[in-house]
């Protein structure tokens, strides 16, 4: 049995696991992608000022 994250007691605590996990997963590729987007607008105001 694989275990992501935290270990697993009951089978009813899966699913919530699982989604904690995804949902953390996602708040964290949302905030790389905010700061991709950030560097890029910097870049192109130093370059024109």
């Amino acid at each position: 049995m694989q275990q992501s994250c935290t270990s697993i007691k009951s089978r009813d605590q899966q699913p919530l696991h699982i989604s904690f996990c995804a949902f953390f997963g996602l708040q964290v590729l949302i905030r790389l992608i905010k700061v991709k987007k950030l560097d890029q607008k910097e870049r192109m105001i130093s370059s024109t000022a």
